[in-house]
Order: structure tokens, then C-alpha cells, then sequence
């Protein structure tokens, strides 16, 4: 097809036919813009389709008499349609945090770098087949290979689009997810279930023609199971993060008995049990040992027995909106980041300490994932890889309240460096920039 500047006003008027008239519509189906639309028939729920009497049908007949003749023809697509190029991010919402840092951040990058982008739950099927009508790629996010799924990799597949596959777990290696402690804390029931998933998440990531990751450790892994090009997609820290942490430092308030130092301990998961067991003991000690101590735990857990007596030195918060949390978060002193030091926390990204360091909370993490590669330890941050060392950097921050600031105003220039800005997606490599953005 001719390139038509025009082309994009065509594609609107031949979508308002189609809800009008679909029968003279479809006497029109050598025309690119009818056959491009001929993917909505993939969805008898589309809203779009749903409820006009007889387009559903002619869509479908459209797509049988095209297969039925052994040589489909491909529709022209978006990007030849409209020359510019268009990402639709299709991913697994249900984990606020991951929305935040894998799917909001990601089309905020995109949007300053000048793409066009949208996004929507990969079962929202009516949703997710819009978008991809008008997508030059579309990014999969976590996503396993159910049956919808796979219809939606298929009409990918039809409109010819570039075919991204994010994920920032290592769900889809059976070997280092069935060796996660965190596991025993769930129901057998949900822990096989879980498990039985890493066959249909590689699955997805085997459809894909590139992946993205977070940490160089997840790529490595990824690389072991997938033969196309694996780039490196960091979590930074975006506009919402800079705006809620502005609020939370300005609301900031005094402790209320002086001296009092706070602990903040957040989790955002269920999945976190034998995490935050890696310290108990030490917390337990520091307790015993600091009257002045308090703990606050922010979102999931289940705190064990031994925790009863000081009871009234903790408080814990539910799972609440990110403003919430990170105002939570503002109000501690040290910020803990305890994690099992095995394969699966070796793929962690350190969006933990961007949380603390927006807020200028100094934060302690385990010695694992990438936490070793973006904590500076005792500039930005500390490190610890055993309860010895957990303790004597809790006494430490405790202890030392000009070492707490300037770990802080070390964390806080971190986060300053990699706040989303309209060269992010310059920094990215050349493969993923090309394949997001066909122009260059």
C-alpha cells in the first residue's frame, strides 16, 4: 500500500462503516483498512462488535473464507497504516507494585520518549484486541500461555506486529522457583499451583521475539531458556514516585516521644514469610536491647509468636495506594530489606530501596539480586549477608544518627539519577530502542 498521510483518518471512517453497515462493508474486503479490522472478529465480546446485529458474523466469515483458502492474506498493518510507531503494553495487574514499575513507568518512558502507548490487562480480551489494532509492537508482561493468551499472541501474530515478553520473577524456571523457602508458607494447594504455571509462563516467553528484564541476574537466567535477544530494562524511579514522595517528606512529622527510632519493614507480597524470617532473631535482640526502638511493618505479615511481647512497639499497616505507603515510609528512620540469600532473590531489583531512598530513609538490604550492584555500601546505603552483619548495621543506624543522613542524602542522589526524564529511553540499548521505536 501507497504511504497515505491520510491514512489514519481512512482507518476511522472504514471503522465508522463497520458499526453503521457491515454488510456493504465487507463487499469492500480488498481494501487493507477491512482486512486490518478483521481482527476484531477474534472476540465475540468486543463491545465494540457485541450487540450490532450481523457484524460479528461477517467477521467471522471474513477470517474462515481467508484460512479456508490455505493462504491467508495478511493484513496490512498498523504501522504501515499509520507510519508511526505505537506499543501496547498487555500484562498481569493484579500485583500493584509490578503494575507501578513494569507497566505505568515503562509507558511513561515511552510517552516522553515520543511513542505512543497503551495498556491493558491481558484478560481483558475486548481491550487488549483493540489495542493491538493499532500497535506497531506489543509488550506481553507476565503473562502465562492460557488459551486467551495464545489467542492474543495469534492476532499479534496476524497484524504482523514485533512481539515483546517482559517478566522480573524467574517464575518460568521450575528449578530455582520450587527452591523458594518463601513457598512453605502458603497452602500446598497454592504452592502447586503456582509451580504448575512455570511451564505455561516459558511457554509465553518462548512466543516472543525479545524479552526484557529487570536485573542482569534474571537475564542470565532467561538467557539459559530462550535463544532470541534478552535486554536489560532497570525500574527507575518515575513521576508518581517523585510526586508522592514530595508529599510524604512535607507531611513528615516529629517522632512522637523523643529519641524514638523507627524501623520500617514493607512488604508487597504474601510471599515474603521467610524473608523476614532471616532477621527475626536480630530484631528480637535489638528490641530487647533499644526500649526506644519501634517497629513499623507496612502491608503483608505474620509476624511469629515470639514478637508478643513487644507488641505494643510495633505497629503494622495494611496493603495500601503507593501515596500511603511511601508516607508510611517517610515516618521511619532505617528501612529493612531482609531476603533469603538464594537463586530466586538473586533476580530481585532494588525497587525496595528507590521506595526509601525518594523518601531519604537509609535502607539495609541483603547482600543479594540488585541490591549488590546499586547499594553503595555505607554511601548509599548498607549490605548484609548474615545475622552478624544485619546487627551490627542496625546498631549502627540506631546508634549514629549523622551516619543515618548521610546515607540518606547518598540514597537520595541515587534516586535523583535515575529519575525517568525524556533520555531514559535513549540510555536503553540500541535492539530493544529499535524494536519499540521502528523509525530509528
Amino acid at each position: 500500500m501507497a504511504k497515505n498521510p491520510n491514512s489514519k483518518s481512512q482507518f476511522i471512517r472504514k471503522y465508522r462503516k463497520l458499526t453503521r453497515d457491515p454488510k456493504s462493508f465487507f463487499e469492500d474486503s480488498d481494501n487493507p483498512v477491512v482486512r486490518h479490522l478483521g481482527g476484531l472478529a477474534v472476540h465475540a465480546r468486543d463491545r465494540v462488535t457485541k450487540g450490532r446485529d450481523g457484524v460479528h458474523s461477517h467477521l467471522h466469515e471474513l477470517r474462515r473464507s481467508q484460512y479456508r483458502s490455505g493462504a491467508p492474506r495478511r493484513p496490512t498493518s498498523a504501522r504501515d497504516l499509520f507510519h508511526e510507531p505505537f506499543v501496547a503494553v498487555i500484562g498481569d495487574l493484579g500485583l500493584p507494585q509490578c503494575k507501578k514499575y513494569r507497566v505505568l513507568q515503562k509507558l511513561e518512558i515511552l510517552e516522553k520518549a515520543g511513542i505512543k502507548c497503551g495498556y491493558s490487562h491481558w484478560m481483558d480480551l475486548p481491550r487488549a484486541t483493540s489495542l493491538l489494532q493499532n500497535a506497531s509492537c506489543v509488550i506481553f508482561y507476565r503473562t502465562h500461555a492460557t488459551a486467551s493468551f495464545c489467542e492474543l499472541v495469534a492476532e499479534a501474530v496476524r497484524l504482523g506486529l514485533t512481539i515483546g515478553y517482559d517478566i522480573d520473577d524467574p517464575i518460568f524456571d521450575l528449578a530455582i522457583y520450587s527452591e523458594n523457602p518463601n513457598l512453605d508458607f502458603i497452602t500446598k494447594r497454592e504452592k502447586n499451583a503456582l509451580l504448575s504455571q512455570t511451564s505455561e509462563y516459558l511457554a509465553a516467553l518462548r512466543m516472543a521475539d525479545f524479552v526484557i528484564t529487570s536485573t542482569p541476574y534474571m537475564k542470565e537466567c532467561i538467557q539459559r531458556s530462550f535463544r532470541g535477544p534478552v535486554y536489560l530494562w532497570r525500574n527507575a524511579v518515575d513521576s508518581e514516585s517523585v510526586h508522592a514522595a514530595s508529599l510524604a517528606t512535607d507531611k513528615r512529622a516529629a517522632p512522637a516521644s523523643p529519641g524514638t527510632i523507627t524501623i520500617g519493614y514493607a512488604s508487597g507480597s504474601r510471599a515474603h514469610e521467610a524473608d523476614f524470617r532471616t532477621i527475626e532473631s536480630v530484631l528480637l535482640q535489638v528490641l530487647q536491647a533499644h526500649p526506644n526502638v519501634r517497629i513499623q511493618v507496612i502491608g503483608y505479615a505474620d509476624l511469629p509468636e515470639t514478637f508478643k511481647p513487644y507488641a505494643s512497639r510495633i505497629a503494622t499497616e495494611p496493603v495500601a495506594t503507593y501515596p500511603a505507603y511511601l508516607g508510611l515510609l517517610a515516618r521511619c528512620d532505617i528501612a529493612l530489606v531482609p531476603l533469603v540469600i538464594d537463586e530466586f532473590n538473586e533476580c530481585k531489583s532494588a525497587v525496595r530501596f528507590l521506595d526509601a531512598a525518594a523518601v531519604r530513609v537509609p535502607v539495609i538490604a541483603a547482600a543479594t539480586g540488585d541490591f549488590k550492584n546499586v547499594v553503595v555500601h555505607g554511601k548509599n546505603g548498607l549490605l548484609a549477608a548474615n545475622e552478624a552483619e544485619w546487627l551490627q548495621a542496625i546498631e549502627l543506624l540506631i546508634g549514629d544518627g549523622a551516619k543515618r543522613r548521610e546515607i540518606a542524602d547518598g540514597a537520595k542522589r541515587h534516586a535523583e539519577a535515575v529519575r525517568v526524564s525524556s533520555e531514559t529511553f535513549e540510555s536503553f540499548d540500541t535492539g530493544v530502542r529499535r524494536a519499540l521505536d521502528f523509525r530509528r
